[in-house]
């Protein structure tokens, strides 16, 4: 069987880490139906208002990023 679940977080190497688990899915050619994949939305820094972990702009805007890095 082996795995199917894989873990990722924006906070891990500040989103490097979401770009290389993208590329190795991709490089693998593994059918999107079969593996389970999850991140976290976290941002390292807290600047402004917004950036909190649970604003809802932060969310959003930090969903938005995830995919695309992956």
């Amino acid at each position: 069987m082996g795995v199917n679940f894989f873990d990722t977080a924006e906070i891990y190497d500040f989103g490097v880490q979401e770009i290389n688990m993208g590329l190795a899915l991709k490089a693998l050619n593994v059918p999107r139906k079969d593996y389970v994949l999850a991140t976290k939305i976290l941002k390292a820094s807290i600047k402004g208002v917004n950036d909190g972990v649970l604003s809802r702009k932060h969310i959003i805007e930090g969903t938005r990023n995830s995919l695309k890095r992956l």
